[in-house]
């Protein structure tokens, strides 16, 4: 199945590129950026339902593997149930705080995708057992994109105080090894990425 397709198949409260936490930013950019390719091992960090995780499984193709992680048992069952329904056997669903070791192989993952998680009230504490985490999970010049709204965004959803700017996480997470690389900006949203230096 084509990543079009899998989208087309998703919810219309995930499909579209405005404004809230759930909902697919600009997919063809996330995953360009990402430099995603066929055969790729994908990480959606705080996946929720999964959106970004079954249009991962179709752009990765077969050969691929995509991992829905997320603390909410509730979140991972939908994304199990998607993935079924879906036909989508590569996307592996798990359970996992993404503020303690997450259960994941050293060196496995091509590119990580956290989206609208960042900001999340408590998780700012555990960024350095996050961080070292993905570091270590992601192989030799693997990349890490982080989507969040900038402070100007006039989003509905998310609290001023609550946004983070592309400075800000950048300035965080370098101690941990990662280097940014880029920004693109979608339509409410920023992706900021980073590269496993």
């Amino acid at each position: 199945m084509q990543w079009k397709e899998c989208f087309d198949l998703q919810p219309p409260r995930y499909r579209r590129d405005g404004a809230g936490s759930f909902g697919v930013q600009s997919p063809e950019l996330v995953f360009a950026a990402l430099g995603l390719k066929t055969g790729n091992c994908f990480l959606d960090a705080g996946c929720g339902p999964g959106e970004y995780a079954l249009l991962a499984a179709a752009w990765v193709g077969a050969s691929g593997r995509v991992i829905g992680l997320d603390h909410d048992a509730r979140m991972i069952e939908q994304l199990r149930q998607a993935s079924q329904a879906a036909d989508c056997p590569n996307i592996a669903s798990l359970i996992a705080d993404l503020g303690a070791p997450l259960p994941l192989a050293a060196s496995s993952i091509d590119a990580v995708l956290i989206s609208g998680v960042l900001h999340m009230p408590g998780l700012d504490e555990h960024w350095g057992v996050l961080f070292p985490e993905l570091y270590r999970a992601l192989r030799p010049n693997g990349r890490l994109g982080i989507i969040e709204s900038p402070k100007p965004a006039a989003t509905p959803d998310l609290p001023l105080h609550l946004r983070l700017t592309p400075t800000t996480i950048a300035a965080e997470i370098k101690p941990y090894g990662f280097q940014q690389v880029g920004l693109t900006k979608l339509s409410s949203r920023e992706l900021v990425l980073f590269t496993k230096g």
